[in-house]
């Protein structure tokens, strides 16, 4: 899906990316909206695109890539409040990583959107997403 929701108990958000799934080779678009009560002082908004690969057999091996970072802006250190769009623009080539689910392994795209609060834990906001090497079939 184009759009999901990407909650936390106290700050409902969705993750809106394009085209799906995420082509390796090309740059993709997304939009973060967000609600909260109130604006959150914030550090940054950080946005990474991850792979996460899980080696099931014996001694097997757990590893979480990060294939593109960005940010989006927060105006004066604050971010949420009101209903608010979040666009950005993104291009993780040089990733080489699908989504592939395999018997003794699999490899898995989610994205993140992260608030980093001071002397907080962070808030994260994360969504599945598949990731293809090309987008021509």
């Amino acid at each position: 899906f184009a759009e999901a929701p990407a909650n936390t108990d106290a700050h409902p958000a969705q993750i809106r990316l394009e085209p799906v799934p995420i082509s390796l080779q090309s740059p993709f678009t997304g939009e973060f909206t967000v609600e909260t009560a109130a604006p959150l002082a914030v550090q940054e908004v950080r946005l990474e695109l991850r792979v996460i690969a899980d080696v099931s057999v014996s001694g097997g091996h757990h590893e979480e890539i990060i294939v593109w970072r960005g940010g989006l802006e927060a105006a004066s250190q604050t971010f949420g409040g009101a209903l608010t769009r979040h666009p950005f623009r993104a291009d993780a080539s040089g990733a080489w990583l699908p989504s592939v689910d395999l018997p003794h392994g699999k490899a898995r795209g989610q994205f993140h959107v992260i608030l980093a609060l001071a002397w907080e834990p962070d808030i994260h906001y994360v969504r599945d997403v598949a990731l293809a090497t090309t987008t021509e079939l």
